[in-house]
């Protein structure tokens, strides 16, 4: 995860009985720090099972967030809390993305979508609807690559991770 001076990007891998208010009490602890979240996804884990896994990730100093994570494992129905390496564990992340195109350049939009795996949704004669999945850093290259069209409405799904075991 990157680093800024003296704050860090944390990607938490968070376990919890599914049960109304679980996600504000965790919310609500990392604010209280003076911290943002900077992405979340909640989903149930199985079907038939009451647990959902929480994907956060925060910026903060390395201490404070140790001492949150340790606040978090002490919550009202948490099961687990891990704090993932992005490059060692399993993270992705979903990108929608609508660019504009003209008949002169649709051709270069397609290639370039073709190199990263991206799947055409729609397209018209002055629009494409792209979806592509990936790891973070490899979604952001994918945009600055498509930078040269104009973008026209984007949709990222934050980071979604599990720990490999």
């Amino acid at each position: 995860m990157e680093q800024t001076g003296q704050l860090q990007q944390y990607l938490l891998s968070i376990l919890v009985k599914n049960r109304v208010g679980v996600l504000s009490r965790i919310s609500g602890l990392i604010e209280r720090r003076g911290y943002n979240i900077e992405s979340i996804t909640a989903v149930p884990i199985r079907v038939g099972e009451n647990q959902t896994r929480i994907t956060l990730v925060v910026v903060g100093d390395p201490a404070v967030v140790e001492h949150v994570i340790r606040q978090i494992s002490n919550l009202e129905d948490i099961v687990r809390v891990d704090k993932l390496v992005e490059e060692e564990n399993y993270c992705m992340e979903l990108l929608l993305v609508r660019i504009g195109v003209t008949p002169d350049n649709r051709r270069r939009a397609r290639e370039i979508a073709d190199i990263y795996g991206a799947q055409v949704l729609h397209q018209t004669e002055e629009e494409l609807g792209l979806q592509v999945s990936g790891v973070p850093k490899r979604i952001d290259v994918f945009l600055d690559r498509m930078a040269e069209f104009p973008l026209l409405e984007m949709s990222r799904t934050g980071i979604t991770a599990m720990a490999k075991k």
